[in-house]
């Protein structure tokens, strides 16, 4: 249908640890994908860079990190 959106991602962002070492994880990104996707893509793209940003803190990036949104 008209509007809806296509995500792609790599493991990177799901894979990504926490200063705990602790993942993100799949069940948190289809949450953020469940409520984001009535947004903007700019909103849509702060959304998904501030809640990695909160989970990383301090911990280094251990992989690429690739999430594409296409609205149909």
């Amino acid at each position: 249908e008209d509007g809806t959106w296509l995500y792609l991602t790599s493991d990177g962002y799901v894979d990504q640890n926490n200063i705990e070492r602790k993942k993100l994880g799949s069940a948190k990104l289809c949450g953020l994908i469940e409520s984001a996707h009535h947004a903007s893509s700019s909103e849509q793209k702060h959304l998904f860079e501030s809640v990695l940003d909160q989970h990383q803190q301090q911990a280094e990036q251990r992989d690429d990190i690739t999430l594409v949104g296409v609205k149909i």
